[in-house]
């Protein structure tokens, strides 16, 4: 008898679970922007990366030619969660042998970007889509 208030405990415990769902993320709300430098002209390349200040969780993007990029944190392309973020940008230059490749990728931005420590790009996204455009320096 036991086991079987054992065996109906569990499977109530299962069942509520599949109706409810165990997920219990925090909601992303779609962002999309542009980085460009202070003279207007886009980043060509690059990730961008936002940590929410509250939430410690990450939301990413890759940025295009025109300087352009959506930001993922748990499906493709769904955004950032609501709050305020630190936001870093990371380029990656390919050396051969101590030799810069030669490559079209526009100018690079300041290093400070590179790291949550140093960075000064802040961005508040809100419980709705968001635009957001940042300017940044040359390195």
């Amino acid at each position: 008898m036991r086991a079987l208030r054992i065996c109906c405990g569990v499977g109530l415990v299962v069942c509520l679970l599949s109706i409810t769902g165990c997920d219990k993320s925090i909601p992303a709300y779609p962002v999309e922007g542009t980085v460009v430098f202070e003279d207007g002209t886009p980043i060509k390349f690059g990730t961008i990366e936002l940590l929410s200040d509250e939430h410690k969780i990450n939301a990413r993007g890759t940025i295009n030619r025109e300087g352009k990029f959506r930001l993922t944190t748990y499906h493709p392309n769904d955004g950032a969660v609501a709050g305020k973020h630190r936001c870093v940008i990371a380029q990656h230059v390919v050396e051969m042998y101590g030799i810069k490749v030669n490559h079209d990728h526009g100018d690079l931005v300041a290093s400070k970007y590179a790291d949550y420590s140093t960075t000064d790009l802040v961005v508040v996204i809100e419980a709705k889509p968001n635009e957001i455009k940042l300017v940044v320096d040359k390195r």
